[in-house]
């Protein structure tokens, strides 16, 4: 039975856990009946020849599979020793640093895994133990995934910033790409047609098609019309074409496809072999539009302190509000009267606000107010609002998450590489002696 990990903090992949956990103690080196030895000594740290045949016997276990041709025993011992030394050298700067995982996060992580293989802790464990390993070697492990991705962030990740340029630059080579990275899961059905067909047969097969497309504008199963009516080639596997580039479509689709919404079906295409009917299933790889509801808004705060009471403040704003609805200008009042610094000079705005942007008790105000309407004197945990709806807009907000993305793709290109450059200074400043051609005790 294989059961499955994940052992990053911020994103969850699934891997075989018997594969790919490294286990920090020799479990897996059970049937290893010589004497432990030392096969590297790294700083002041050891590495057991018991932990490299563990760490080796995960690494066969995992590249068991037909066709895969493993490196000379040699190579795989090496490169394996490499890692463990690698690792050990994180875990020691971790230690180094002060960083330390709460018993409770790791705990609640372990349960996670168990929930995701329909177990609970009890049943995991026992599922642990006959795959032969050790729960608390198994808890060990994830704790210093904990570890290894906190010790990343701190020293590595949280120096990394991304530029407006970079962005900029980014994107015009993105645009300059096009469609290049989009794909497409395309269903095709093919109604044929041979070849000099006489008016009286292409009639008929547009007729045809146009039933077809009937069908499935009618909810008829795509998969079920393809069996049964389709001429092509794949027609037994439901017509889907899987996902394919423009590039890589049928030369009779490829300009149509692109134009379909998901789940949308084309009306017949005439090319060559026949009429086609093509559905887009789903697409990937692009910027989908992205619209949101937002809101203009201007407030004035009134905080709470040994001063000034919730009475105060509340009794404050709602003199302001019979001033502003009897004419008065709620921007000067603002500037004259609101605590919220950063606004206040804006004369109150907080411009364009999203439902996410807000906490909940201002966004229950801000959609209940109509354009130019003020509300009553409300709390929240920032202090004692007066709020004021100046407009509404639904924004396409596509450009912003464009360049969010990429940032996000540069941070982590770049975060890859300083992570990467961070570990190779860790291994050239550390004293490591290998012992691996050392004779072994009998």
């Amino acid at each position: 039975m294989a059961y499955w990990v994940t052992v990053s903090v911020t994103e969850m992949r699934w891997l075989p856990l018997i594969l790919l956990l490294w286990l920090p103690l020799p479990v897996l080196a059970a049937s290893y009946n010589k004497l432990d030895s030392i096969v590297a000594v790294v700083d002041e740290d050891l590495v057991m020849r018991s932990e490299l045949e563990a760490k080796i016997k995960q690494v066969l276990l995992q590249n068991r599979r037909p066709g895969v041709k493993l490196p000379p025993r040699d190579v795989i011992e090496q490169k394996v020793l490499e890692q463990l030394i690698v690792r050990r050298l994180q875990l020691n700067a971790a230690q180094r640093a002060g960083i330390a995982v709460d018993e409770g996060l790791v705990a609640k992580a372990i349960g996670g895994i168990a929930q995701r293989n329909g177990l609970n802790i009890g049943q995991f464990r026992t599922a642990l133990e006959r795959e032969g390993i050790n729960y608390n070697v198994f808890k060990q492990g994830i704790e210093e995934e904990f570890l290894l991705n906190r010790l990343h962030s701190q020293q590595v990740l949280s120096k990394i910033s991304v530029s407006e340029q970079e962005i900029n630059a980014f994107l015009s080579k993105e645009a300059r790409l096009g469609d290049a990275n989009v794909s497409y899961q395309v269903g095709h059905i093919l109604i044929r047609v041979a070849e000099g067909a006489e008016s009286a047969q292409l009639v008929k097969a547009r007729e045809q098609a146009e039933g077809v497309v009937r069908k499935l504008r009618n909810g008829e199963d795509f998969a079920e019309v393809a069996m049964q009516s389709s001429t092509a080639g794949n027609a037994l596997e439901g017509g889907d074409l899987g996902w394919k580039k423009r590039s890589e479509l049928p030369s009779a689709i490829a300009d149509r496809v692109p134009l379909l919404k998901v789940g949308e079906v084309s009306d017949p295409i005439r090319g060559s072999g026949g009429y086609h009917v093509v559905k887009l299933i789903n697409r990937k790889g692009e910027t989908q539009r992205a619209l949101v509801d937002q809101t203009q808004v201007r407030h004035i705060l009134i905080r709470t302190n040994e001063l000034t009471s919730d009475d105060d403040a509340k009794t404050r704003l709602e003199q302001l509000r019979v001033r502003i609805v009897g004419g008065d200008d709620f921007a000067a009042l603002a500037r004259a009267h609101s605590n919220d610094t950063a606004s206040a000079i804006k004369g109150g705005d907080l411009g364009w606000l999203g439902a996410n942007d807000v906490l909940p008790e201002f966004r229950q105000q801000m959609d209940a107010l109509q354009p130019k309407e003020v509300s009553q004197p409300f709390k929240t945990q920032m202090g004692w609002h007066l709020l004021q709806v100046l407009e509404r807009r639904n924004y396409d907000s596509t450009d912003d998450l464009r360049r969010n993305q990429a940032s996000a793709a540069i941070k982590q290109r770049k975060g890859a590489e300083a992570i990467e450059q961070f570990v190779r200074q860790l291994r050239d400043e550390a004293y490591v002696e290998i012992r691996l051609n050392q004779p072994e005790l009998d």
